[in-house]
């Protein structure tokens, strides 16, 4: 079945903006007047919806949820707690008469149970340690959760007793575990989150079920309530290994242990049904990669039998939670779908029933889609955030597909406030080919005869993705008058497996080439500033955005943002240490060359853009050690950079008002003070190397016509392209050939161009018609090959002779058999493995048609050819995917032009 997905720069195919006679644009500060809506819970009977609405508090700086229940129908709204308090962990009874949470509200945090029918609460427990998820026993008498529990620090020295009276510093601290910290949780403490269960129905006993020497995690109950159903990392040395995770039940009578999975890999998020037969959870089976798909899994209650849930075909994407149906014969599932995440219902058939792609997390910040939260009733009603693009989360609810919004908590920030629009497109990447989903974001104000400044905006993750919703930061830089570009790379997720496992080993790599792809589209449209073009990224993003500015001179500034700049050092250095044994096939001193060719600290001398670099002084994620490297790099190498530090900020700068404040301010004053006012038309900077990592991928970048260079010999440059072409794909001693023509030793777009149009200069036509003979004798010797639009005309001989080429004519435009070309051409491949053809073309079936071979043209195009892997591949200067990108044809193409066309081809080889 052929496919036809033509979709190089597709117009905008989705628009979501808001109509509004508001007169403020969106600033920074106004993170303090957003709430957002988070943890919807649905009752069992679907009657009531719990659910918390988060602010932030401008004069102490801190985060904020309230309670609030309503009615299936979004009436009866109530506001259960009204103030600076903390509200978490909203779980129904499972006859739907209670709701237990947690709350400071009374200065600490304690477990509060609300009777719905008469509104009286209760707090049953005042714990040492907050308590972690709340799940009730199938009776509804006991809560259970898991809680941090103190041990004794054991240590191989002591320290002397301090003398009375005295003011010493604090003492030392003593580490002998791994990982030893956590980003925004600190230094652990000496010991282990522990399962307890709370006997409600006895004025709230704790008995702590587990002593263990590891974390405990999600819980469920057995049927008959006799058991604790979790998972967590228990096996030897677990913790050298980033995800090797098992399933397991624990007896409440005397904390027996019983492990029910035993893979490597993981095993997660254990749910009992309805009818206790069974556990469903997550996982896969590991193989040590930086990224694999979540799967949905099926066991015995007793863990025998464990089987995979059907799905569809065609499905590639990753549970990210699920729920079972009320009958036990399905599930409801979300998982990141094209920019999206997805709630659909699945069945035990494998049918695939899809009922929202607007579920939405807490992120307000950044429009990240990987995060998001569902709840369903018994009888098939679901409440879930329901993220849009022009405004944070709200409650919504539906049933079989059929939803509709409930909340507003922003409707008198709205009416006052400007919002922009979000857009969709798609391009092929420069690289494969490979389409990537693209966003832009105009100014609520936008004019498309006026030009706007741009930034391209870098997600984090790296296994992430951002998707069509609200987003403060590109809200507030559209505000402020820029265009903002995000795109979805590869090793984003929800574009199937393979596409996520591209960086696998190799973060960054062709990533880069894929936002270099989304760049030059969106530089050909007439509204953007091509001389002010910017580049933001965080964390995984920073690391691009640092990368990009040594590869390519586009950006006129840059914000780095908490990233990471030498993978040796932030291997050992951050929070999760073995996780990052997954990205990398060895430690960094058993390779260490693998991991400075991903470190932009190993490029820093290429950097030109002016740079700012912004993180937190406790971000252990992507440590601040990070940022100083690359910072003092910089200044050594006479870059315009400067360094920003946010006091007792975390990787989650945001989690402060003060910090997203801190943190958008300084950029968008950065990008201002580097802002061109004069108008220029350039897309790249000739300086630019061509991207790739081997030749191969290198020649795909050259390109004859090239709208966007300063150069204007176009039309002359095709068998100098092409000519230039297999001298890489040979692997030409590019340092001779620059020596040559006086062009420096990297392979820029600055020397391609000057090569090709020295060329053409150079070579005039000297009477010599050299190979033209052995295929036409009559044509004139003055014959205009390459250049045949110049007057003067070029003969190709000199070109080739300008690249050392050995060449040998294989076939020309005659009337000859077919088989007699195709053997020629197999001929010169077997006794020339390395070698290419030069095609001189006057009709490209299936492909396009150009003008028929005459006196004065006997070749008025030039393609280059070779042969890997036992297949004929063909480079194409002229046919062009993106902006300044050779094109490649299809197998079918290069049979019709190599054997079924009668095209001049000269086979080509190095002088010895």
């Amino acid at each position: 079945m052929k496919k036809c997905f033509k979709i190089l720069a597709l117009a905008v195919v989705l628009v979501f903006v808001e109509k509004s006679q508001a007169q403020e644009n969106i600033v920074p500060m106004d993170v303090f007047d957003l709430k957002h809506v988070t943890n919807v819970e649905i009752s069992p009977d679907g009657s009531k919806i719990a659910y918390l609405v988060n602010f932030k508090d401008i004069m102490t700086d801190k985060n904020h949820s309230n309670l609030w229940i309503m009615d299936k129908d979004g009436s009866n709204k109530q506001q259960i707690n009204n103030g600076n308090y903390n509200d978490t962990g909203l779980s129904w009874s499972n006859k739907g008469d209670r709701l237990a949470y947690k709350s400071n509200k009374d200065g600490k945090t304690k477990i509060y149970i609300r009777h719905i029918q008469n509104g009286k609460e209760i707090s049953i427990s005042d714990t040492k340690e907050s308590p972690g998820t709340l799940v009730w026993s199938p009776d509804d008498k006991k809560l259970a959760f898991e809680m941090f529990v103190p041990e004794p620090l054991e240590k191989f020295y002591e320290l002397p007793q301090k003398p009375d009276s005295v003011q010493w510093n604090a003492p030392p601290v003593y580490i002998d575990k791994l990982p030893y910290r956590q980003d925004g949780a600190g230094y652990y403490k000496s010991g282990h989150k522990q399962l307890f269960v709370l006997n409600v129905a006895e004025n709230g006993t704790l008995k702590q079920v587990t002593s263990n020497d590891f974390n405990h995690n999600k819980l469920g109950w057995s049927p008959d309530g006799k058991a604790l159903i979790s998972y967590s990392l228990i096996r030897e040395a677990g913790y050298k290994e980033h995800k090797n995770t098992d399933i397991y039940s624990v007896a409440l009578k005397d904390g027996k242990l019983t492990t029910l999975t035993d893979r490597f890999g993981a095993d997660e998020n254990p749910k009992v049904s309805n009818n206790g037969k069974w556990i469903a959870y997550t996982g896969y089976d590991g193989q040590k990669m930086s990224f694999q798909n979540d799967h949905l899994y099926v066991m015995d209650i007793d863990g025998k039998n464990p089987r995979k849930v059907k799905l569809p075909k065609d499905f590639d994407r990753g549970i990210v939670d699920f729920e079972w149906s009320s009958d036990d014969q399905g599930f409801y599932i979300s998982y990141v779908d094209v920019g999206n995440l997805q709630l659909s219902y699945l069945d035990m058939d494998g049918k695939l029933t899809k009922l929202s792609d607007k579920l939405g997390g807490s992120w307000v910040y950044r429009p990240y889609s990987t995060t998001g939260s569902f709840s369903v009733a018994n009888n098939g009603m679901y409440a879930f955030n329901h993220a849009s693009a022009v405004k944070p989360p709200e409650v919504g609810v539906g049933h079989k597909g059929e939803n509709k919004i409930l909340t507003n908590v922003n409707e008198a920030f709205f009416k006052k406030k400007k919002v922009a629009g979000v857009e969709e497109f798609w391009v092929k990447t420069r690289h494969d080919q490979l389409p990537i989903q693209c966003w832009v974001v105009k100014p609520a104000d936008f004019d498309p005869k006026k030009q706007y400044p741009m930034i391209l905006q870098i997600h984090g993750g790296p296994h992430a993705s951002y998707g069509p919703f609200f987003a403060l930061d590109f809200q507030t830089y559209a505000a402020a008058g820029y265009v903002v570009l995000y795109i979805n790379p590869r090793g984003s997720t929800g574009y199937g497996e393979k596409f996520t496992q591209e960086i696998n080993h190799a973060f960054p790599s062709h990533d880069y080439d894929d936002l270099m792809t989304g760049v030059p589209h969106m530089l050909d449209q007439p509204y953007i500033d091509k001389a002010n073009v910017f580049v933001n990224g965080e964390s995984g993003g920073g690391l691009l955005a640092a990368w990009i500015t040594s590869k390519s001179g586009w950006f006129r500034a840059a914000a780095v943002i908490k990233p990471v700049i030498n993978w040796f050092t932030f291997a050992l250095y951050a929070d999760n240490v073995p996780r990052y044994s997954y990205w990398f096939p060895e430690h960094p001193w058993e390779n260490p060359e693998h991991y400075l060719k991903r470190s932009p600290i190993s490029y820093v001398d290429k950097v030109k853009a002016p740079t700012l670099l912004l993180t937190g002084e406790k971000d252990y994620r992507t440590p601040i050690a990070e940022t100083e490297q690359h910072y003092a790099a910089l200044k050594l190498q006479g870059v315009e950079t400067a360094m920003v530090r946010i006091p007792n900020a975390s990787h989650g700068i945001d989690a402060k008002g003060s910090g997203t404040v801190g943190r958008l301010t300084p950029i968008l004053a950065w990008f201002e003070k580097y802002k061109d006012k004069t108008v220029q038309d350039f897309a790249y900077s000739e300086k630019e190397e061509l991207p790739g990592d081997t030749r191969e991928e290198k020649l795909k970048h050259v390109s004859q016509i090239d709208k966007l260079s300063a150069t204007k010999n176009d039309y002359a440059r095709c068998s100098a392209s092409a000519s230039l072409n297999a001298f890489l794909i040979m692997d030409g001693d590019w340092g001779k050939m620059n020596k040559k023509f006086g062009l420096s030793k990297e392979l820029t777009f600055e020397n391609v161009h000057k090569l090709q149009d020295t060329i053409v200069i150079v070579a005039k036509s000297d009477g010599e018609d050299g190979i033209y003979g052995s295929f036409k004798p009559k044509w004139d010797k003055k014959s205009r090959l390459a250049g045949w639009r110049t007057p003067e005309g070029v003969e190709l001989p000199d070109v080739l002779k300008a690249f050392n080429f050995e060449y040998e004519p294989l076939f020309g435009p005659t009337k000859e058999k077919e088989y007699h070309k195709k053997g020629a051409v197999e001929a010169f491949f077997d006794e020339n493995p390395s070698g290419a053809i030069l095609m001189g073309v006057h009709e490209v079936m299936n492909a396009y048609k150009s003008e028929p071979i005459g006196e004065n043209a006997p070749g008025n195009h030039y393609i280059m050819c070779y042969k890997r892997d036992g297949e004929y591949r063909f480079i194409d200067t002229w046919r062009k995917p993106g902006s300044y990108s050779n094109g490649v044809f299809t197998k079918e193409e290069v049979e019709n032009m190599l054997f079924k066309t009668e095209n001049m081809l000269v086979g080509l080889t190095f002088k010895q």
